[in-house]
């Protein structure tokens, strides 16, 4: 039996069930990077066990699986204790009418089939938690509405059946701003009562005398001094000593808890902060549109928006002025959705008659343009929101000109379902990645694209576990003597189908991933060994260079992963040798400079790589714990091309001989270069010329090979 699984605060658990199992390690891995606590089962059987055992909050299935089947699991599930708060979402291939209503009819509560935006499944799951939160607030709200209720002051009124009051409580005439009791009738009470609500108070009040039933009724009451309230009257009749039917009720004003019943219904399809509607209720409204349509289907275009660089104002203003700033563009989008309406969009006289703005989370809003006469006019709408969105906002004292990326769907080209056509919209824009004000419309391709990507994520999450990697080196040559005393550590991926993966290749992936930091402690206990190696059998001093992440500053104390990987190796501090970007030192230079300081004291080099290319000062570099600067690639190639290309780079030389720093040059190939470099009292050279970066073994043979012709010549 299973460990029940502990839940940290606001971490949901969910239930992958899939008998396949690439599908069931994709979706549970995108799962898990998004903070979700992940089970998974093969089957149906073996999903109601974990069910069981755990507190599941939603539950991700196939349909068709072996012993037990997703609607057979579903409808299990719903009996169980508290089994109608889980969230059930059925992922399947199976998409015709019949299954669909099935899934629904067995408790699902959403469905999608297989082969959209694996990626978007994360936007769904999210979407149901979301609501199940709703659902518990609201329930958790029910509840204590009726303790209160027992707990409140009811006001207490008998009268006769023709109306007249035989006895009241005080309570029940401050209901009705009421002083003098006598006043108090049924006829007084209704007229006062609001005029809407007349009818139904005397047709239900007759009724019920008739009947001589017991009653419950709600009202709206029209206090003297124009307040509205709510009362609700809850009696029975009962005859008296005298053997006289009399009317017994209690009065309670229930004003303030049907606004609060009112809110959390608004709160269920409206986002809190813009009071925008949320994608529930896109998807609720959009989903009756489409049902409208009949045969018709008139083109509607679904536009995803996410501001460009949103991060950027959180982090240099703070939440409060990024909040002033979201609710700032829903108004922005929210005017010229309104201000577009009956207007034509463009010059083909596509007229807009049913349009809408919803807040999705964080960055991203959704719109909705109904009965499109060409779907060429979505592109010309794209570019009004992005004209909407470019329109200075304040923020505080500051004045921001934002930029807005859109992705687009099309119904019924691109999907006939209200979610598909969302998710399709997101998909294409997560393809305008890295891109200012970008548009991009939905194609199936985008959808292939971005399953390709998930799958390589996958991958590399796994290659990360099981240290599929290996480092190459590509050697140092001192220009001063010839000879070879360290060498640049480069990451490969060895990769079981693809063979030898660059870095290039998976190092980005592996930052947006939020993975790079246990990467680079790989790269570091890698060179660490391998530095202790050739300490032994090259060179005491031979010493290994390697690339720190600016993401690893954060995500890891740097310091004590180096010393724990040196002394594991039984190295030292001084055969490793770090390299970091301008870019790593520019990011968070309090906490760069600190921890390189630290390393410095511990005998390692800090080499500033790729210089040249980033923003450092003359009076930076002074201040900074840096040993060696690198050259750059891009100003070596211009060596001897152009009198610029080299001045520039016997520049850097004079300047780090002036800050007593020395110089590394990088991607060396022709040996003119060379031959400037050791003229100009450059330090060290590596590139193409020397060698390629080479596997441990390899690069050992080619240092032998090296220093015998070394020998030879001198």
């Amino acid at each position: 039996m299973n460990t029940p699984v502990t839940q940290q605060t606001g971490n949901k658990v969910v239930l992958v069930v899939d008998d396949d199992d690439t599908t069931r390690l994709l979706t549970s891995t995108i799962m898990t990077d998004a903070g979700y606590t992940v089970l998974t089962a093969c089957d149906g059987a073996e999903a109601l066990e974990k069910v069981a055992e755990h507190n599941v909050d939603c539950v991700v299935t196939d349909v068709m699986m072996p012993n037990v089947n997703g609607f057979d699991l579903c409808s299990m599930i719903r009996i169980l204790p508290d089994g109608d708060r889980i969230q059930i979402l059925f992922m399947t291939g199976l998409d015709d009418l019949e299954s669909i209503q099935r899934a629904y009819s067995a408790g699902a509560n959403d469905f999608a089939t297989k082969g959209f935006h694996p990626a978007l499944l994360l936007e769904r799951v999210r979407f149901l938690l979301r609501n199940q939160q709703l659902q518990d607030a609201l329930r958790q709200s029910e509840q204590r509405l009726k303790y209160a209720q027992r707990l409140a002051s009811l006001g207490h009124w008998e009268r006769t059946l023709d109306g007249r009051t035989r006895a009241i409580s005080p309570t029940v005439c401050k209901f009705l701003d009421s002083t003098d009791p006598s006043q108090v009738s049924w006829d007084y009470l209704c007229a006062h009562t609001h005029p809407d609500d007349v009818s139904f108070l005397q047709l239900n009040m007759k009724r019920a005398i008739t009947r001589h039933s017991n009653f419950q009724l709600e009202h709206r009451y029209l206090g003297t001094n124009g307040e509205l309230r709510i009362l609700r009257h809850q009696g029975e009749f009962n005859r008296d000593a005298n053997g006289e039917w009399l009317i017994y009720s209690t009065v309670q004003d229930v004003t303030e808890n049907r606004a609060q019943e009112e809110r959390i219904r608004f709160m269920a399809f409206h986002d809190p902060l813009t009071e925008l509607p949320n994608r529930a209720s896109v998807v609720r409204d959009l989903s009756r549109i489409i049902a409208g349509q009949g045969t018709e289907r008139r083109m509607i275009a679904v536009f995803a928006l996410s501001l460009d660089d949103f991060s950027r104002i959180t982090s240099s203003l703070g939440q409060d002025a990024s909040n002033a700033v979201l609710k700032a563009v829903g108004d922005c989008l929210r005017r010229q959705m309104r201000d577009s309406a009956h207007m034509s969009i463009n010059e083909s006289g596509d007229v807009v008659d049913e349009l809408m703005i919803a807040h999705a989370e964080a960055d991203k809003f959704i719109c909705v343009v109904n009965n499109l006469q060409l779907a060429e006019a979505a592109t010309s709408i794209a570019k009004r929101l992005q004209r909407t969105i470019a329109t200075p906002i304040k923020a505080g004292d500051s004045e921001l000109q934002l930029t807005a990326s859109i992705g687009i769907s099309i119904y019924p080209d691109d999907a006939v379902a209200a979610n598909q056509l969302i998710d399709n919209a997101f998909t294409a824009l997560m393809h305008t990645k890295d891109q200012k004000a970008a548009c991009q419309l939905f194609s199936a391709d985008l959808t292939q694209s971005a399953r390709q990507r998930l799958s390589l994520e996958a991958q590399l999450r796994q290659a990360v576990e099981k240290e599929e990697f290996e480092l190459y080196f590509q050697p140092r040559l001192n220009l001063a003597d010839n000879s070879i005393r360290g060498a640049e550590a480069v990451a490969r991926w060895r990769h079981p189908t693809l063979g030898i993966v660059g870095p290039g290749e998976f190092i980005p992936l592996l930052e947006e991933m939020g993975q790079i930091a246990e990467m680079g402690n790989l790269v570091i206990g890698m060179a660490a060994r391998q530095a202790a190696r050739w300490q032994r059998n090259l060179d005491q001093n031979f010493r290994i260079s390697f690339n720190i992440s600016p993401l690893q500053f954060s995500a890891v104390d740097l310091v004590a992963e180096i010393d724990q990987a040196v002394a594991r190796a039984g190295t030292r501090h001084a055969n490793l040798e770090v390299e970091v970007t301008e870019s790593a030192l520019m990011s968070n230079p309090e906490q760069v400079i600190s921890t390189l300081k630290s390393l410095r004291e511990r005998g390692m080099q800090i080499a500033m790589d790729d210089f040249g290319t980033g923003f450092s000062s003359l009076g930076m570099l002074r201040d900074l714990p840096v040993d060696i600067l690198k050259i750059d690639r891009s100003f070596v190639m211009d060596i001897g091309v152009t009198p610029s290309g080299s001045a520039m780079v016997n520049a850097i030389l004079l300047m780090a001989r002036a800050l007593s720093l020395d110089c590394v040059a990088e991607g060396v190939e022709l040996d003119s270069q060379l031959n400037f470099l050791a003229h100009n009292n450059c330090h060290e050279a590596q590139g193409y010329l020397l060698a390629k970066p080479m596997c441990a073994a390899d690069f050992e043979q080619w240092i032998n090979k090296w220093q015998k012709q070394k020998a030879s010549v001198a």
